[in-house]
Parts: C-alpha cells; structure tokens; sequence
C-alpha cells in the first residue's frame, strides 16, 4: 500500500549521457584503446536506521546466518517461514539494500557519508558476495520441482527495481543503489540460458541505466574488486544476453543500449583494476562479441554515426570494446573508402 500511495512505478527512460564523450575525430583511434567513461561522484548521505528502530520490520536486513537459522528451526510445509522472511524482505528495496552485508559494512557505510567526493580507492564494497551466493542456494533448494516461489520472488524484486531506483531516497543514497543492484544481479538463475532469465539481465541493465553517477562509479569500483570467475560469470552472462537479443534485433534498441552499457561498466572495473593493480582482471578479448560482427551492418552504422547530429543518436560504433579486430577492420575499410571518396570529390571540383 506504501508502494502504490508513496512511490508509483515510473517507465524507465534510456539516459544516453555516458557515451558523450564519444567525438568523431577521435573515434577511429578509440577502436584500438577505449577509454573507461568518467564518472562524477555525487556526495551521499546515510542510510543507517537509528539505532533504537534496529530489530523492527522497517530495518530488518536478510543475512545468511538468520535464513539458516529460520530454515533450521521452521517445521511448517515447504518451509513457509523462510519464505516469508525472504518475501518481505526481497519486496522492500530498503531492506534488500542493506541485506546480505559484511561484517564491515557499518562502519564503512558512514565513510561514503562522510566522504563528499570519494575516489576509487574510498569505495569498499558492502556486500558479502560468497555468503549472498549461499543464501540464494539456500532459498533455492527449498523449492520443490513443482514450485518456483522463490525464483518468482526474485523475479518481482527485479521487475521494481528500476522503481526503486528513481526514488528520491535511494536517488541520494549511491551506495546503497549499487547494493541493491550487486544483490539482484547475484541471482544465480540469472546465469542460465533460460529466455525468461535473460529478460530479467535486459531488465537490470535498463535499470542500471537509472543509477546515480556516483552510484555507477561505486558499482564499477566494486566489480573491480570481484574474483576472477565471479566477475567472468558476470560478463559470460551479459554477453550470452547481448548475442540472444541481437539476433532478432540488429539495429541498436534501448534493451541493446542497456546490455551494452552494462558491458562497458565491467570493462571500466576491468581498467580500474589495471589502474589499481598494474594487471587487467581478464583479456580484453573476453569483451568481443562475435555475433556483433556477423549480425550488425557496419555500413548503416558507420553511417549513422558519421551523419548524427545529436551525441543522444548512439551506433554501435561508440561500444568499441565488445567489436572484434575483424569489425574493426571493416569500419576501417569503410572510413577509408569514404576518405577517398571524399578526396577524389575535392580534387575533382579543384580543376
């Protein structure tokens, strides 16, 4: 009822501003060094529930240890307990923001309060990816063959959460919108092939779209702190999603934007860490899409971006890291043959 009276669901628009940066003269040079987008941290404010309400529904936060516990002690049919424990919870982005966290997680929730402009370096990460992967294991196994209460929860939760994101509460609190986005995008159903599934990564990567510039940079900060083969799950998934969505799709879409950008913030974390520890997480060839390079028609975009009069007209020419050395080539080989064609056009009218 609070949710309908206080907080309507808004239709996410597709901000477009992160690829402004993306200037003609420049581009073909880009194709070989793409430059991670630049992010302005907004100064936060904090979340912490006084401590007096600690314990009441309106601050309850999830944790592993209490689903084990609820599991352990609920001797209701199909583990009714734990449903609804995980159901009010998974239905409140408050609670879900705060959910899950480590054990540092207050103290370092009142260091992005107090640091009005946080560098890469001031971003500690709040959640407890290992023990939020056993909770969703946990939750999942309750289910039985015939039912998918949980996998429908998850599923609700991700369907609000570009909502949730446009709340001016959650607008000015980035840290706690990039947990609510680390939680969701840790449902390990989403790593699956399942057409419904993916619909769930489009829906993420949209809502994304909505974060903060702070929140996205603190979000790109913490992918960057993210082991090896979790980040690579992360990145498989995403362009397992681009590829399916592409096929049926080839001109650039809003859901083809949102994928895409998605891609970009891992390939940023993946600079970061560069930049931080002197290695890349992966090989940038973990970010080629090779469909791209089959599916797309790179004269039409080559054209379209050459010709675009406002930076909010988006090809895919300005997503340079998931194109392959053979795509590439081919814009190379187009941007060539227009030169000549250009040069043979101003020596002709010169006689």
């Amino acid at each position: 009822t609070y949710r309908c009276l206080h907080e309507p669901p808004v239709l996410p628009a597709w901000p477009t501003d992160v690829f402004q940066d993306a200037d003609k003269p420049t581009f073909l040079g880009r194709l070989f060094s793409s430059t991670p987008f630049s992010f302005l941290f907004q100064s936060a404010q904090p979340f912490d529930l006084p401590s007096s309400k600690k314990g009441s529904m309106t601050s309850f936060s999830l944790s592993l240890e209490i689903l084990q516990s609820t599991a352990e002690t609920d001797a209701t049919p199909d583990k009714v307990l734990v449903f609804e424990q995980a159901k009010t919870v998974f239905q409140s982005h408050r609670m879900l923001a705060t959910s899950f966290a480590r054990a540092d997680a207050d103290a370092n929730a009142r260091r992005y309060e107090q640091l009005a402009s946080p560098t890469a370096d001031d971003c500690p990460l709040l959640v407890d990816l290992e023990s939020l992967s056993s909770a969703y294991n946990l939750m999942l196994a309750l289910d039985s063959p015939d039912s998918n209460r949980f996998g429908s929860l998850f599923a609700r939760s991700t369907a609000l959460l570009s909502a949730n994101l446009r709340t001016v509460e959650m607008s000015s609190q980035p840290h706690r919108q990039a947990a609510l986005v680390v939680v969701l995008l840790e449902n390990p159903l989403l790593h699956t092939a399942s057409a419904h599934h993916m619909r769930q990564v489009r829906t993420i990567s949209a809502a994304m779209q909505l974060m903060t510039h702070a929140a996205r940079a603190i979000l790109v900060s913490w992918l960057s702190s993210y082991p090896v083969d979790r980040y690579m799950r992360l990145l498989s998934t995403l362009q397992r999603c681009l590829s399916a969505y592409t096929q049926g799709h080839a001109r650039l879409s809003a859901p083809t934007i949102a994928l895409l950008t998605a891609v970009g913030n891992l390939h940023d974390a993946n600079e970061l860490h560069l930049k931080k520890h002197g290695t890349r997480l992966v090989e940038l060839t973990q970010f080629y899409n090779d469909d791209l390079g089959t599916s797309v028609d790179f004269k039409e975009e080559y054209q379209l971006w050459r010709t675009r009069v406002s930076a909010e007209t988006l090809s895919y020419l300005d997503f340079p890291f998931v194109l392959n050395p053979a795509a590439k080539a081919r814009v190379l080989r187009i941007d060539s043959a227009v030169q000549m064609s250009h040069q043979f056009q101003d020596a002709f009218v010169s006689q």
